[in-house]
């Protein structure tokens, strides 16, 4: 049974800094301890040592530990409309 009290932390917790609906950074957050059982089932605590930065999306990513986030996909250009 997973105890965060005791067991160390199995993930590092990231959120991503968005400006203007745009990646920006990854952010660290805290640590995440993820377990899961024989029977599939998975447990998931997370514990934030850092409040969200503004332009938080919500979301909190979980990475092995020593893992640095990939940076995302880059956004897809959008046609101006005016260029027609």
């Amino acid at each position: 049974m997973l105890n965060p009290e005791k067991d160390p932390p199995t993930h590092t917790a990231w959120s991503q800094h968005r400006d203007r609906g745009k990646f920006r950074e990854w952010y660290k957050r805290g640590h995440a301890w993820i377990e899961t059982t024989p029977q599939g089932q998975t447990t998931v605590c997370v514990f934030e040592a850092t409040p969200g930065p503004r332009g938080y999306d919500g979301f909190i990513y979980t990475f092995p530990n020593g893992v640095v986030p990939p940076d995302p996909a880059p956004e897809p250009q959008r046609r101006d409309s005016r260029e027609d």
